[in-house]
């Protein structure tokens, strides 16, 4: 098994274990329906830093309160994510923990987008390229992300 990619959000280092492909599959079927712009923020960004910050803003440019509720539950999968404890051992994120660890709903949403990004930007990436659409996706990923501004 691979070891938890280590992401630092807020004052808190979380690890975010891949998903297996057949739950990837079907959490990317339902994502790429509501997220495509965000999504396309992920794809080659010219810095992680820039990408989240595109990613975050056409998140919340284009999901209600609920639905983002539903993705973090969703996506803050205490099978995959854990936090790193006060001994420095990782532990699950439970929805206890998660009371806890998170000071504001901008480090949510940061977890949410580092989770797709871990799980969806380098398999899409490879996927398009086998496939020859990776141009393609990306004139209608940045076309999208422009109508929603």
């Amino acid at each position: 098994m691979r070891k938890p990619k280590i992401v630092s959000i807020g004052e808190h280092k979380f690890g975010i274990s891949r998903m297996d492909a057949f739950t990837a599959l079907e959490v990317f079927g339902d994502l790429q329906k509501e997220l495509l712009p965000a999504l396309g923020s992920l794809i080659k960004p010219e810095s992680e830093q820039d990408g989240t910050m595109n990613a975050l803003t056409a998140l919340s440019g284009s999901l209600s309160g609920k639905s983002l509720t539903k993705w973090a539950n969703r996506l803050l999968d205490p099978d995959h994510i854990s936090v790193e404890n006060a001994d420095g051992d990782l532990e699950k994120l439970t929805a206890d923990r998660r009371e806890m660890v998170f000071d504001n709903a901008v480090e949510i949403l940061e977890l949410m987008v580092a989770i797709i990004r871990e799980n969806f930007a380098d398999p899409l990436m490879q996927w398009l390229a086998r496939s020859g659409l990776e141009a393609q996706l990306k004139d209608k990923i940045q076309s999208a992300a422009s109508a929603k501004t």
